[in-house]
This record gives structure tokens, sequence and C-alpha cells, in this order.
């Protein structure tokens, strides 16, 4: 049915103001969804920002965590090292005290044996030497001594056939012959 005259003008304008409201409550909460939207990623963005907030926060506390365990582990291993040291130092004079000490003493008695068995071979070979060149002496002496004798018995004998002539000296080179 169509109405016509001052109703459909009044229907009209009662459409084109409900076209009107439509259009202005779409537009309304078309700018509401928008600024919700910006609202919810103004909201989630400022979640994110503290989440990481916390997780850095979180992630220094824990680095000053890890730098104190560090520090305790450093200060006991320097207390560990010292301790070490220290043994170290006891396990050397126990040594020097046991060992090397004893060791050393023993080192320089078979030194001193040896020294005094080495001077002894020597004065002893020294000995053996000048007993040796003495007997040397001696015995040459000695045959220097025979070797004149017997020099002298010739040079008598000499003088002997000399005296007996030459009649003498043919018997005794005969009588030296064999037969």
């Amino acid at each position: 049915m169509l109405v016509s005259g001052p109703e459909a003008e009044c229907e009209k304008s009662a459409m084109d103001i409900k076209y009107n409201t439509d259009t202005k409550i779409e537009d309304n909460s078309r700018m509401y969804k928008l600024q919700k939207a910006l609202f919810d990623k103004e909201i989630n963005t400022a979640k994110a920002e503290a989440q990481l907030a916390y997780e850095l926060q979180a992630a220094k506390i824990r680095q000053k965590i890890r730098n104190e365990e560090i520090q305790i582990d450093v200060v006991e291993r320097r207390k560990q090292i010292e301790i070490e040291e220290q043994e170290v130092q006891r396990k050397e004079r126990e040594l020097n005290a046991t060992v090397r000490l004893p060791a050393e003493a023993e080192s320089y008695h078979v030194q001193m044996i040896a020294e005094g068995k080495r001077t002894q071979t020597v004065e002893v070979a020294k000995a053996d030497a000048e007993k040796i060149k003495k007997i040397g002496a001696a015995e040459a002496y000695a045959i220097e001594g025979v070797g004149k004798a017997e020099a002298e018995r010739m040079r008598m004998k000499a003088a002997v056939y000399k005296q007996y002539g030459e009649a003498a000296i043919l018997s005794l080179v005969l009588d030296a012959l064999p037969k």
C-alpha cells in the first residue's frame, strides 16, 4: 500500500531518520570497535612490555644470583687452592725431613768414603810406582855394578893374557873349543 501526502512524507522522514540513525549507529559501532581494537592493542602492548620488563628483571636477578654463585665458587676454589698449597708445603717439609736430608747425609757419607778410597788408591798407586821406580833403580845399579865388575874382570883377564903371550892365548882358545 502506497501512502501519499503528509503521511508518506512523515513516513519518508521517519525512514530517513531511521536510516540516518542506523548509519550513525553503524558508524559509531565501527568507531567503537576501532577504538576498542586500538585500546586492546595498547593494553596488549602494555601487557607485553610489562611481561618483557618482568622477564628482563627476572633475567637480571638470575644473572646477579649466578654472579654471586660464581663469586662463591671462586672464593671456595681459592680456599681449596690455598689448602692444597699448604698441604704441598707440609709434604715438602715432611719429604725434606724424612727423605732428602737423610739422603743428602747418606750421599755426603758415601761421597766422603769414595773420596777417601780414591785418595787411598792414588796414594797406594804412588807408593807402588815409587817402589817400582826404586826397585828398578836398585836393579839398574846392581846390573851396572855387575857390568862394571864384568868389565873389570875382562880388563884384568886381558892384562893377564897380555902377560901370558901368544902361546898361552892359543892354548886357552884351544881349550875353549869343543872337542
